[in-house]
């Protein structure tokens, strides 16, 4: 039985290629981590409500100005566990502004055994250490009352340099970007795949082999990023579902790039 070695190295040439940069990305994402990400912020006071005489929005019987719903998602988004001793100082979540803390509650946990203490203040609220594993998520929804809040966040945490509060609500996918990188991602890996087919039978194309494959490799790189930013932007999640999905991609961007070198390929064997 024989073998076609030139498709196997070509093969081999391309796993490589995309699985260096793969490896790095993730290993980027395998330290601790810990986010906060604000998922909802909305006015309770309907436009014009003022001018309703006897209507009004209270809590415990006391009466809210201007107030706002708000929901964080506290999440571990790394791939080590937090354990509760890691906690230097808590998580919290204090606002900046002309505002108070009206009612403050743990409304979700993910898994639901988590211990999720709430610690209720004037002016913000803080979370008591707890163990937190990869994956794990708490959500927390507070009801302000006075200016629109603005929120802050504080902890310190081993292993972790810094928590930052996020605005997911403002986060939209955007389909002209999304696009854009799926695109630049299968141009970037028909570069490299041309160069591949070079390294495998260096005819056609006026460049060392040692050249070809430097400009391959570096090739790939553009398309790792653009296509992992795309992959993470439609919420795909899981090393083995990205590595899927590498190779779902490489089938079009085979054929791509074979029907681009075909005519100089066939001129060049003529020769």
């Amino acid at each position: 039985m024989k073998h076609d070695w030139k498709f196997v190295l070509t093969l081999l040439f391309s796993v490589a290629g995309v699985g260096v940069p793969v490896l790095l990305w993730q290993a980027d994402q395998s330290s601790k981590s810990l986010t906060i990400q604000l998922e909802t912020m909305i006015s309770l006071q309907p436009g014009g409500q003022d001018v309703i005489a006897g209507i009004e929005i209270s809590a415990d019987g006391v009466y809210l100005e201007h107030p706002h719903l708000v929901v964080f998602e506290i999440r571990n988004d790394g791939s080590k566990p937090i354990p509760a001793a890691d906690f230097e100082s808590p998580v919290s979540i204090q606002l900046v502004s002309e505002t108070t803390v009206a009612r403050a509650n743990v409304s979700g946990k993910e898994p639901k055994d988590i211990e999720a203490t709430l610690l209720n203040e004037r002016q913000g609220i803080t979370l008591k250490p707890t163990l937190l594993n990869p994956g794990d998520t708490i959500s927390v929804t507070v009801i302000t009352s006075g200016a629109p809040p603005i929120f802050e966040s504080k902890a310190r945490i081993v292993g972790i340099s810094n928590v930052v509060l996020e605005d997911g609500a403002e986060k939209k996918p955007n389909r002209i970007k999304l696009t854009l990188l799926l695109f630049g991602s299968i141009l970037s890996f028909v570069s490299s795949s041309l160069m591949s087919d070079f390294m495998v039978e260096p005819k056609g194309i006026f460049l060392r082999r040692r050249a070809a494959a430097f400009v391959g490799i570096v090739a790939v790189f553009p398309g790792v990023i653009a296509l992992q930013m795309f992959l993470e932007r439609i919420e795909v999640q899981g090393f083995w579902y990205q590595i899927l999905s590498y190779l779902i991609l490489m089938i079009p961007v085979g054929f791509i790039a074979r029907a681009l070198n075909r005519s100089e390929h066939a001129n060049a064997l003529s020769k």
